[in-house]
Order: structure tokens, then C-alpha cells, then sequence
């Protein structure tokens, strides 16, 4: 009977720790991309939602001449943010994305023109500094960087789990796009190349949106 609970025990315990694993290595690494971080040496940083203490410090330390805000949320703090910004002369580019949808061709082609004419450096940030700021700043690593795309994609990466949606029809993560630009390349056996490709294949889907 003894042996018996054991078991029972030692399978339940089991079947917790391998729910609660990706959970917490999620945790684990949402933790260490919330830290501000350089994406281009010198060039490009990416972090959380900062505070105005913390973006007024950033500014100062590194620099910061244009603040890209991915995140519309946060009436306040985005206030203050926007007037820390002015006050010390930095460019300032909203562009609100969400997590869990494909941007639209027009939400594309503003992310380009906003980083090819951004004054460097440049600090990419959204809420939590993952998903938004991760695929914004593996376009910032092809613009500004000169990456090639195998190279920029990594800055987008987000560890599989629940907090990734699953639907049965469609795309359900920002970094899904890059899936569709793998698709349009496959398709007409062209290489993935970098930032001019990309840009071409953004250009490509806002004449067909216009259509």
C-alpha cells in the first residue's frame, strides 16, 4: 500500500513539474528580456515600458536620440513618457502594436520609415519588452544593423507555450509575420536576404492592400 502511495505521489509530482517547467522557464526568460539590452552595439537598445526615471536616466547614459513606443496602454505613464522625450529633444514614434496579431501593411511600412529615419541611438520598447519590442528590434538589427534576416529573427524569438494562443485558423503572435515573409520567399525561390528584401516584401503586401 505503502509503495503503492509512493507511486501515486511520485506521478503527480511528475505531471506538476512538467506543466509548471515551460511556465517557469517563460518566467525565467521574460525576467531577463524586460532588462534594457542592446540589440545593435551602440545603436539600438530595447527594454520594458520604462519609467520616466528610468527613460530619463537611459537618455542620459546612453545617449538616446529617438524612443519608439510600441504600447498604446498606461494613459499616465505614456504622458509622462512623451513629455520626457520632448524635453530632451529626443524624436518620438507611437506605433501601437499587439501581441497576438499580424501587423497590418500600413502598421509595416510606418515601422520602416520610423526606423530608417530614426536618429540613433535608438530605444524599442513595448509593455513587457518581449513579444512587440523583440519583433520590432529584429527589424531595427536588419535597418539600422545590417543583418542579414537569419541573424535579425533571433531578436523575435519567444519560447513556445500557452501564452502563445492557439486557433484553428489564422495566426495568433507577432512574430508569425516573419512565418508569412518565409512563405513569400519560399514560394517564388527567392533568398531571405535582409533589410532590402524585407522592405521590398513589405511594399509588396501595401500595393496589394491598396488594390
Amino acid at each position: 500500500m505503502r509503495s503503492e502511495t509512493q507511486w501515486l505521489l511520485c506521478s503527480l509530482f511528475g505531471i506538476v513539474a512538467g506543466a509548471a517547467a515551460p511556465i517557469l522557464y517563460y518566467a525565467h526568460f521574460a525576467t531577463r528580456q524586460r532588462a534594457f539590452a542592446e540589440v545593435v552595439p551602440g545603436r539600438v537598445y530595447r527594454c520594458a515600458k520604462p519609467s520616466p526615471e528610468e527613460l530619463q536616466s537611459w537618455i542620459e547614459a546612453y545617449d538616446i536620440r529617438t524612443v519608439i513606443t510600441l504600447c498604446l496602454r498606461d494613459f499616465d505613464t505614456g504622458r509622462r513618457i512623451a513629455e520626457i522625450v520632448r524635453r530632451n529633444g529626443v524624436r518620438h514614434a507611437i506605433i501601437g502594436l499587439s501581441v497576438y496579431r499580424i501587423p497590418k501593411p500600413g502598421q509595416l511600412a510606418a515601422l520602416a520609415d520610423a526606423l530608417e529615419e530614426a536618429h540613433c541611438p535608438v530605444l524599442i520598447h513595448c509593455r513587457r519588452g518581449i513579444d512587440r519590442s523583440g519583433f520590432v528590434s529584429a527589424l531595427a538589427a536588419m535597418a539600422i544593423g545590417g543583418a542579414s534576416y537569419e541573424e535579425a529573427v533571433i531578436h523575435a524569438y519567444v519560447p513556445p507555450g500557452p501564452w502563445k494562443r492557439q486557433r484553428r485558423n489564422g495566426f495568433v503572435h507577432i512574430s508569425d509575420t516573419f512565418t508569412l515573409y518565409e512563405r513569400y520567399c519560399r514560394e517564388r525561390g527567392i533568398d531571405t536576404g535582409g533589410w532590402p528584401h524585407f522592405l521590398a516584401w513589405i511594399d509588396a503586401l501595401c500595393e496589394n492592400h491598396n488594390d
